[in-house]
């Protein structure tokens, strides 16, 4: 396999990975909103996964802009590239983290 395909593997199951996240941001959300006491308490509920769910989605696109640039890039970029795919990955997982950690 090659840098570049090996990097766009990488790409596609970490954009696979949050879509699933996404998914199931979505349905505890539906829960939460349907145990919620209340109008006010649905609606925060909404809003502090309609944020976590934006910022997934905002990586899946940075994953997207990434693959396409690999897609495009001839074998004499793939090397530049690699780097900024593993400091966006590596940085990605890092965000991730925090995320679920403050999330519990």
């Amino acid at each position: 396999m090659s840098l570049k395909d090996s990097l766009l593997k990488k790409l596609e199951t970490r954009r696979d990975h949050w879509s699933k996240q996404v998914e199931r941001l979505r349905a505890e959300s539906e829960e939460e909103q349907a145990r919620a006491e209340d109008e006010k308490a649905e609606a925060e509920v909404r809003e502090k996964f309609a944020k976590r769910i934006q910022g997934v989605e905002d990586r899946m696109d940075q994953a997207r802009s990434r693959m396409d640039e690999l897609r495009e890039a001839g074998e004499d970029k793939v090397d530049s590239l690699k780097g900024k795919v593993d400091d966006f990955l590596s940085s990605n997982e890092d965000e991730e983290d925090r995320s679920q950690a403050s999330n519990q």
